[in-house]
């Protein structure tokens, strides 16, 4: 078949019609009617979509016929002609297929909810060879077929964007689609759909609900189903996480393969379209039909390049998207299967940030260490045919390299764990001192608190440094290939060739090296972390291991825990998980309707080696009231918690009947919610038995003081309560619960009296406020001028000497030419100057104005969008952590209530959320880079069409100059914006952080200290004047006093007991005292002096403080007792001993890191007694100090307390009533005012008294 030729000899430099038809028509038209009817078959058997775009199907009804007509109306034109065979073959299917797009178009508005893939890239691909089909019949001067043709090219286009256009959803609002999934081809390919994302974020500030949801195979609850698939399949294989992590992208794997192949073959082109181009420029006799033909192979690989990097992008980001769904949910389903003992909360909460976040970076790189080489192997070999031997130069700096590199990768594993340890260890501390901060601000030790967490983060840094210095020598490395190849190649060349050296070898051979030299680089640089991301996926996959039930050693003999398992021993982590299935103990007769647990011949602790309880055997019986009874760290707890399946079951068996059970924990579990979902938890919502809930335990009285009712929220870990509301909200979830079993610790069936809520005024960052330049000049700030410049100066020299290479090569390839060239310097080439130089000036300046203006609009289109869904993404993480950290604090009550499956419902909605910003930052970032490849392709279009137009006067050198510094403009474009989009999520994180520091509202402070102002208080007296305070904040000025009008004087060394209902204002009152709650009207002196001007942490430091709710610092025992350093171990230890604690530490001594873990609640009150005692100070306020002890333990601190505080003067917030029954004075409290003060047998025995009412009524 004759190709490039006529039988009558024109167009010698054209394409035949016999090539037109067999390539341009009949192939393309058998694979449309190979997969057509296939797709049709398919359609035909869904249900209809919910389109509310008929009036587009009714369009594309009436262009497909029109269309039918005119190739039709052509194919009787050719029979008419008689034409040859395969011209009426090749529109005989043309016909055919417009029948067949007739149909396949109906079906496709009618049964799919997005546009057909199949005839949108039929539609495009024939568009463009009928441009070539038109264009010779036109030159064949044939009239009819060319109009004809011409018309059907045109129906054609309007059909490609009616194919196109996204169909709306009648169901669901438009903004809530999944815009990405319901565009069509080119609409994902070309991310047009982000247009529209880009214009809403230009015009208004984006709130999450204006984002669209996520394709539905990136969603939480179908991940984990699947994630649960691949991780039963592939047991216990080598490098389980890393297989399972590849299934759940499995089918995004093909297309990002074959578009990374693509993009390969696209840069392999542009080398030899290059030296195509400069021998065409240097060879005057090659017609200009050539130059076109290379200007449209230019258009085509950049354009490409373009689309494809683009597809490939997204399909790459999808996959870190869907990745890091996955982990993150199993994560916490991992989570709320682990026993509560097995690991530091902190391990699970750096996993799901720090350790995922890094896989999802890394896995964006995962293509480029197959696609890299491949694309080196090829340059390397085409190098080779142009330099000879001196090919061999890049390889051996990349294989020295790469030796270096791998030999530096060995130890990144090792500096990664190290550092992900430090990381943990600071989260782990800040999680700590955030969920204790009221009771550490109270008792003083937030400058204590505060400088734990800066050395851990300075230790943090410290481990992260030897990571950094891996990161920067293999940056150094990556770079050297590309900086030592260039003139090594050369100078090898030139000494040991004799090959003529011009410029289209030079330049040719440059760009060769460039494009293996720039993938090293890249792949250099991105080696550590993604190493330290395997590292990353090691310890999730460990984590996720440690919580199967077969790692855990569980056995499915005997009876059943609960509704699941017996709980044998555990070699592994010596706690039993639950196995998710019902199996009942098979009962004797009558047995089965009493008997609700059993607990047979049990021996019970935490560990496999050590039981807390021995031969245990008893029984529970339905609708009973058990009590348990026993002093400190006795086994209660232990016990609850064998029954509810947290222990260990060493010996023995403890069956129950039931599959959920009523919980109320120690330390109250509350979720950073309202007061009504808290209660209500995951439970049905009934009004009536919620109302009669809250008035039996008289909540209802404290929320109808409540502004929000009980849609108050309660804040984190429940600070916008007292200290009684938050036992007994968390109590009542078991009222709600009308069967089954109701267990709950002696503490929370205590009572107790609360102020007026109080919420905590919440910071609301303002994502408008914060400038780019602004962060960055924060940021900088924080690095240093010295080190700021040497970044500068280095980075600078750097991009000097990463360019001028090129250049010199220019230089020295045109000064080994012939001197003939300075006659046409001499001559032609000032006749160019004085002639065509102005013109073309002005034309440039023309040009590059728009072009300049077109890249100013896009950066403040895309800055306008991208600020604000960087801001979205972090803030959407928010709840996602806050809910994982609640969950680690409420593990056991959520298994007791049987909340998991509902836990992880929320859990999945909440990661949804969380990845609808950031999957769409991800899609705008790559719409930028797509829009600067298409700018980068028509610059080359345009270099190149003038070097064809003015190839007579335009340097061969200079046109190979500029498009090596396009190939170098467009990879370094790829790799600035994917650093770019790192870049803008960390500038998001320090925003963030810039932001909270601007606008939180700290405690009042004096700027310069009073010389008067004593350092230290005495013991009093202490004279409350006419003091009033309220909640006040920014937020919310005019907020009801909780104190009014007090007045009160407590003499030195005074035992004052303050009691009274919920509400009254006994937490208030000893708030104002520690300046945590600013006074309105009046004072409050400490031995003559106001405590006013004193700093709040100076005053709290004068004042010992002992609050319901113990609080540990990370560090050894000896420092939690005394952070000072300056107590001696003689005296903590005597402190200890006096509370019955020394036995426990005794065994490794006062040096031992602290763990509170092995104490229990009482333990944790008698330890904080021990740091008041170790340290007292002239006043002492107690704050409901003993609430989680027994009588005799109780009367053990009491004691302890009268002895070391005998000296001092005491203010008592009153539990038990009997514990101020010896005290000096008590006051009663009421609405925020003293309603009754006396000597307690006074008021015992004055008549309707309302202590003597509260002793008699138990409160």
């Amino acid at each position: 078949m004759d190709v490039f030729a006529y039988k009558d000899g024109r167009r010698q430099s054209d394409f035949s019609i016999q090539f037109e038809n067999i390539f341009f028509v009949i192939v393309p038209s058998c694979l449309f009617l190979l997969f057509g009817p296939w797709r049709i078959f398919w359609l035909a058997r869904q249900r209809p979509s919910a389109t509310s775009e008929n009036l587009l199907r009714w369009k594309s009804v009436v262009i497909n016929v029109a269309y039918c007509a005119i190739e039709l109306s052509l194919l009787v034109i050719y029979l008419k002609q008689d034409k040859n065979g395969i011209s009426i073959t090749a529109n005989t299917l043309l016909v055919l297929d417009a029948v067949a797009i007739c149909i396949l178009s109906w079906y496709e508005h009618w049964r799919s909810s997005k546009p057909s893939s199949i005839l949108g890239v039929y539609l495009l691909f024939t568009a463009m060879t009928d441009i070539v089909r038109i264009r010779t019949l036109w030159l064949l001067d044939d009239t009819a077929l060319g109009s004809l043709l011409t018309a059907s090219l045109a129906i054609k286009l309007v059909m490609i964007v009616l194919e196109e256009t996204a169909k709306t959803s009648t169901h669901r609002e438009k903004s809530h689609q999944v815009m990405d999934q319901v565009s069509g081809i080119y609409g994902k390919s070309l991310f047009w759909w982000v247009n529209g994302v880009l214009r809403q974020g230009y015009h208004k500030t984006f709130v999450l609900p204006d984002l669209s949801s996520l394709d539905r195979r990136m969603m939480a609850e179908h991940l984990v189903a699947r994630f649960q698939v691949y991780w039963t399949m592939f047991g216990n294989r080598p490098g389980r996480l890393i297989l399972v992590s590849l299934g759940l992208i499995k089918w995004h794997l093909p297309s990002t393969i074959a578009a990374r192949v693509l993009v390969v073959g696209f840069n392999i082109c542009q080398p030899l379209l290059m030296e195509a181009l400069l021998n065409f420029l240097q060879n005057e006799n090659e017609r200009t039909n050539v130059g076109y033909g290379l200007l449209a192979a230019f258009a085509l690989v950049y354009l490409g390049m373009a689309v494809f990097n683009g597809i490939y992008y997204r399909k790459v980001y999808q996959s870190a998207t869907t990745i890091r769904g996955g982990l993150i949910a199993n994560i916490y389903k991992s989570t709320l299967h682990r026993r509560a003992t097995i690991e530091d909360d902190s391990k699970a909460l750096t996993l799901i940030s720090a350790d995922v976040d890094r896989v999802s970076n890394s896995m964006r790189f995962m293509h480029e260490f197959w696609a890299e080489p491949l694309q080196v192997a090829i340059a390397t070999w085409l190098l080779q045919r142009r330099v000879g031997v001196s090919f061999v130069v890049p390889i051996i700096i990349t294989l020295l390299t790469t030796l270096g590199v791998s030999f530096a990768s060995r130890w990144t594993r090792v500096y990664q764990e190290k550092w992900m340890s430090a990381i943990q260890s600071r989260v782990g501390a800040s999680s700590a001192v955030l969920s204790s901060m009221e009771a550490l601000k109270m008792t003083g030790f937030t400058q204590s608190s505060s400088i734990i967490i800066k050395q851990l983060r300075e230790t943090e840094v410290k481990a992260g440094k030897s990571f950094r210095w891996l990161e920067a020598l293999t940056a150094t490395s990556a770079y050297l290939p590309a900086l030592l190849s260039p003139p090594i190649t050369f100078a090898i060349f030139v000494a040991v060739s004799s090959a003529e050296y011009d410029v289209s070898r030079i330049l040719t051979s440059l760009s060769l090296l460039q494009l293996i030299t720039q993938p090293l680089s890249s792949l250099f640089q991105v080696v550590v972390p993604f190493v330290g991301a395997f590292a990353c996926l090691t310890r999730i996959g460990s984590y996720l291991e440690a919580g199967d039930p077969e790692s855990e050693g569980l056995s499915l003999e005997g009876a059943s825990v609960r509704d699941e398992s017996v709980m044998h021993n555990d070699d592994s982590n010596g706690v039993a998980l639950v196995a998710p299935r019902t199996r009942l103990l098979p009962m004797r007769e009558q047995e089965s309707e009493r008997l609700s647990i059993i607990i047979e011949d049990a021996d019970i602790g935490w560990n496999t080696s050590t039981a807390v309880l021995h031969n245990l055997h008893m029984t529970f019986s339905t609708s009973s009231f058990n009590f348990i009874l026993g002093p400190v760290a006795s086994g209660k707890s232990t016990l609850i918690r064998a029954i509810l399946g947290e222990a260990k079951v060493i010996r023995g068996s403890v069956v129950s009947l039931w599959s959920a059970f009523g919980y109320c924990d120690q330390k109250p579990w509350l979720q950073s919610a309202t007061i009504r979902k808290n209660i209500i938890g995951y439970s049905t919502y009934d009004p009536n038995w919620y109302a009669t809930v809250l008035h039996v335990t008289c909540l209802d009285e404290d929320i109808r003081v409540m502004s929000k009712g009980d849609q108050t929220p309660v804040g984190d870990s429940g600070t916008a309560l007292s200290g009684g509301q938050k036992k007994r909200v968390p109590l009542l979830p078991n009222a709600l619960v009308l069967e089954g079993i109701n267990i709950k610790p002696d503490s929370a069936l205590q009572q107790e009296e609360a102020p007026t809520v109080h919420v905590p005024e919440t910071v609301k960052l303002n994502r408008g406020n914060a400038t780019d330049a602004a962060v960055f000049l924060y940021y900088f700030r924080s690095i240093g001028v010295l080190s700021l410049a040497a970044f500068l100066m280095l980075t600078t020299s750097f991009a000097f000497f990463s360019v001028f290479p090129t250049i010199w090569l220019q230089w020295w390839a045109e000064a080994g030419n012939n001197a003939s060239l300075y006659l046409g310097v001499l001559t032609h080439d000032l006749g160019i100057i004085d002639s065509e130089l102005p013109e073309l000036l002005l034309d440039l300046v023309c040009a590059y104005v728009p072009l300049i203006g077109l890249l100013w609009a896009i950066q403040k289109i895309y800055l306008r969008t991208s600020k604000q869904l960087r801001h979205l993404e972090l803030e959407a993480k928010a709840p996602l952590y806050r809910q994982f950290t609640e969950t680690l604090a409420g593990l056991s009550t959520i298994r007791a209530f049987g909340w998991e499956e509902k836990s992880i419902a929320t859990n999945n909605d909440l990661i949804d959320q969380a990845q609808r910003p950031y999957y769409l930052l991800l899609m705008v970032q790559r719409w930028l880079s797509l829009v600067l490849d298409l700018i980068t392709a028509g610059i080359t279009i345009l270099v190149v069409g003038l070097a064809i137009a003015l190839r007579d006067s335009d340097s061969t050198g200079s046109v190979g100059v500029a498009l090596l510094n396009i190939m170098s403009f467009a990879t370094y474009t790829r790799l600035v914006v994917v650093l770019w989009s790192s870049t803008e999520t960390a500038l998001g994180a320090v925003s963030r952080i810039m932001t909270f520091e601007e606008s939180m509202h700290l405690e009042t402070t004096p700027d310069v200290l009073s010389p008067t102002t004593p350092t230290t208080l005495g013991a009093g007296p202490i004279i409350f004047t006419n003091v009033s305070a309220s909640y006040s904040s920014p937020s919310n000025p005019s907020a009801p006093p909780t104190l009014n009008s007090i007045s009160l004087t407590i003499a030195p060394g005074a035992k004052l007991g303050i009691c009274g209902r919920s509400g009254s204002g006994k937490s208030s009152l000893v708030k104002t005292l520690l300046r945590m709650l600013d006074i309105s009207t009046g004072n409050i002196s400490i031995s003559g002096t106001s405590i006013t001007p004193i700093p709040p942490n100076l005053l709290r430091q004068s004042i010992t403080t002992v609050t319901q709710d113990p609080w540990f610092l990370p560090g050894s025992v000896g420092f939690n007792l005394d952070t000072t350093g300056t107590v001696p171990h003689e005296e903590m230890i005597e402190a200890l001993q006096k509370v019955g604690l020394w036995h426990i530490f005794a065994p490794l001594g006062l040096e031992v890191t602290m763990n509170e873990k092995v104490l229990s609640q009482g333990q944790k009150q008698l330890f904080c007694l021990a740091r008041a005692c170790v340290r007292p100070k002239k006043i002492v306020i107690l704050d409901e100090f003993t609430s989680a002890v027994d009588t005799e333990t109780e009367n053990l601190m009491l004691d302890v307390a009268n002895q070391a505080f005998k000296e001092s003067t005491v203010i008592a917030v009153a539990h038990h009533l009997n514990t101020i029954k010896d005290y000096d004075i008590i006051i009663v409290m009421d609405k925020g005012e003293i309603v009754e003060t006396g000597q307690p047998g006074e008021l015992l025995e004055r008549q309707n008294s309302r202590f003597r009412e509260m002793v008699g009524g138990g409160r």
